[in-house]
């Protein structure tokens, strides 16, 4: 199996546990890599998402 292909199983599986896109994104982002960080107005605009939406997941 390829790479590509795991990774597209992974996601899928992913978007039907998880149904809110922008947790999963979140989610993806800090567990993929503990050196991962971000702040509240960075993560939004990294997202294309509302402040609101970033806080309240």
């Amino acid at each position: 199996m390829s790479t590509f292909v795991a990774h597209k199983l992974i996601n899928l599986m992913l978007d039907s546990l998880i149904t809110s896109k922008t947790r999963l994104k979140l989610l993806i982002k800090f567990f993929v890599s503990a050196n991962n960080q971000g702040y509240l107005r960075g993560l939004a605009e990294e997202f294309r998402e509302s402040t609101n939406a970033i806080r309240k997941d």
